[in-house]
């Protein structure tokens, strides 16, 4: 049975990553290093749907920045994960080579194109960098707000109430319940 979740979140308090949590008991640790578009998220996809057709139970970490792409995937029958070691959840091995190995993806790459084309690339990356700052400026506000319009909410509720809607779903699904078995 395999599972997708986030590890790490674009949230009102900056970036959140519990990347190293959710790798702690791993035998072993596929690190891919490489710029973005080198092909790091197809790769793990492709190693993941090979297992999971096996049989094997997989888990799908996604990218908090862009949810149709992978930050790494977890084979759990083996202990084994294979992970986007870049920004911004950079990832380095703390036993390398005895669990985690590093997988260079840069290795695709048609160095000249990069070259030729590095004063963009570096307008691209500055600007990449200057967008996230705002929207976690953004995102702090929705917080701040959020939080305000919550304390409205907290006061004019009454959680007696909410008790007892919580004791009627429970008797609705201890009936069914009991009508399966």
């Amino acid at each position: 049975m395999s599972k997708k979740y986030f590890v790490c979140a674009n949230s009102g308090k900056g970036f959140v990553n519990f990347f190293s949590e959710s790798l702690e008991n791993m035998q072993k640790i596929y690190i891919i290093k490489g710029g973005p578009g080198s092909g790091k998220s197809t790769l793990m996809k492709r190693i993941a749907k090979k297992y999971e057709d096996e049989g094997l139970n997989i888990d799908y970490i996604m990218c908090s920045s862009d949810p149709d792409s992978l930050d790494g995937v977890i084979i759990n029958d083996y202990s084994i994960a294979i992970v986007d070691g870049t920004m911004p959840h950079v990832i380095e091995a703390f036993l390398p080579g005895a669990v985690e190995e590093y997988i260079n993806a840069g290795n695709i790459w048609d160095i000249s194109v990069l070259e030729n084309n590095k004063e963009e690339i570096a307008i691209l990356s500055k600007n990449i960098k200057k967008d996230y700052e705002k929207a976690y400026e953004y995102l702090r506000d929705a917080k701040r707000l959020h939080d305000e319009l919550e304390e409205y909410y907290k006061t004019a509720s009454s959680f007696e109430k909410m008790d007892t809607i919580f004791n009627e779903i429970i008797a609705k699904i201890d009936e069914k319940i009991s009508k399966v078995l």
